[in-house]
């Protein structure tokens, strides 16, 4: 199982504004914003739950951690799509729907 160390956030794919504002932009759009997140759900050891969308250069676990556990269980280790406000500062999605691709 992967510990949330391992988990390295994923590319959030904003690349319209110039470089000083791009990140604050991005950092309130998301969180605003719901998105749709696709990869697998994956149980962690301290008991959360983090989707991982892909493997850094290092073979490493990318994507993000998910703060709503309670409909999660049922889609562990599965390939889902997962829709929510994503907070940037601490790389976790605010879960609103968890459905299976």
């Amino acid at each position: 199982m992967l510990q949330k160390a391992l988990l390295r956030p994923a590319s959030s794919g904003y690349t319209t504004l110039p470089p000083q504002n791009q990140q604050q932009h991005a950092a309130e759009h998301a969180q605003t914003t719901p998105h749709s997140f696709t990869g697998v759900l994956v149980a962690l050891k301290n008991g959360h739950y983090a989707l991982v969308k892909g493997h850094g250069p290092k073979g490493r676990p990318m994507g993000h951690m998910l703060d709503h556990t309670r409909n999660a269980k049922k889609y562990a280790e599965k390939v889902v799509k997962v829709t929510g406000k994503l907070n940037m500062s601490n790389n976790t999605v605010h879960v609103t729907s968890i459905k299976r691709t």
